[in-house]
C-alpha cells in the first residue's frame, strides 16, 4: 500500500496521444520490442502470454509466470525500479486490456512504480497492438482506487465485456467507458505491428461508438 507520488510537472505539460502516437511510431527499439511480444506468440502459435517490462534504466524484463491467461511479474523482479514500457500479449484474441489489466495497472501506479509522463501500457493482439497513456495522473489516481475496489466492475462488464463486435468496435467501447469513468487515460493503436514499419494512431469515438484514428494536426 501507499507510496503514490504525483507527477511534479502540471497536467498542461503532459504529452497529446498524438504526440505519443507519433513518438511510438518512431522508436525502433520499441517497435522491435512489441514485434517480438507477437511473434513469439503469434507467429509461434503460442497459447501461452508473452511479455515485458522496459525500467528507465534500459533493462528489459520478462514476466517469470506464464500462463495462458497471464503473463506476471513478481515484486522482486521489479524492486527499487521505474516502469516505461508494460505490454502483454492476447493469445485468446482480444484486443483490448480486461478487468485484471486494469486491476494490475492501478496497483502498481498506486505502488509509485510508474511515474513517468512517457509511460505507456498495452495489450498485443493478432489485430494489432493497443497502447495507454495516461493523460491526467489525477484523474488516473482517483480512477484506479475505483478500479482497485472493483467500484466499476459492474459497468464494464455490462458496457465493455457483454457487446460483442470487431476492433473499432471493442475499442470504442474500451474509449467510451474509460471516458465515462474520467479514467485519465488515452488510448493509441497500431494495426500492422506485423508488418516492416507500424504506424500507431491516436483513438476517439467515433459517431457510431466505433473508434477511429484521431484527426491529428501537428
Amino acid at each position: 500500500g501507499g507510496g503514490y507520488n504525483p507527477p511534479s510537472n502540471p497536467p498542461e505539460t503532459l504529452p497529446t496521444p498524438c504526440k505519443r502516437a507519433k513518438t511510438l511510431s518512431q522508436d525502433a527499439a520499441f517497435k522491435s520490442r512489441i514485434k517480438d511480444v507477437y511473434r513469439k506468440t503469434f507467429s509461434a502459435g503460442n497459447k501461452v502470454e508473452q511479455g515485458f517490462i522496459q525500467a528507465s534504466n534500459g533493462q528489459t524484463i520478462l514476466p517469470s509466470i506464464q500462463e495462458s491467461g497471464s503473463a506476471k511479474f513478481t515484486n522482486e523482479q521489479i524492486a527499487g525500479k521505474e516502469i516505461m514500457e508494460w505490454y502483454h500479449s492476447h493469445p485468446t484474441g482480444s484486443m483490448i486490456t480486461s478487468w485484471a489489466d486494469l486491476k494490475a495497472l492501478a496497483i502498481r501506479y498506486q505502488q509509485g512504480y510508474i511515474k513517468s509522463e512517457n509511460f505507456t501500457y498495452g495489450v498485443v493482439s493478432e489485430f494489432g497492438c493497443l497502447s495507454i497513456m495516461i493523460s491526467s495522473p489525477t484523474d488516473f489516481n482517483a480512477f484506479a482506487t475505483k478500479i482497485r475496489n472493483d467500484e466499476l466492475l459492474r459497468d464494464w462488464n455490462n458496457d465493455v465485456v457483454g457487446a460483442g463486435g470487431g476492433v473499432e468496435r471493442c475499442i470504442g467501447l474500451l474509449l467510451q467507458f474509460l471516458q465515462d469513468t474520467n479514467s485519465g487515460l488515452s488510448v493509441m493503436f497500431s494495426s500492422n505491428i506485423d508488418e516492416s514499419n507500424p504506424i500507431w494512431n491516436a483513438q476517439e469515438v467515433g459517431s457510431n461508438g466505433n473508434s477511429v484514428n484521431t484527426e491529428c494536426h501537428q
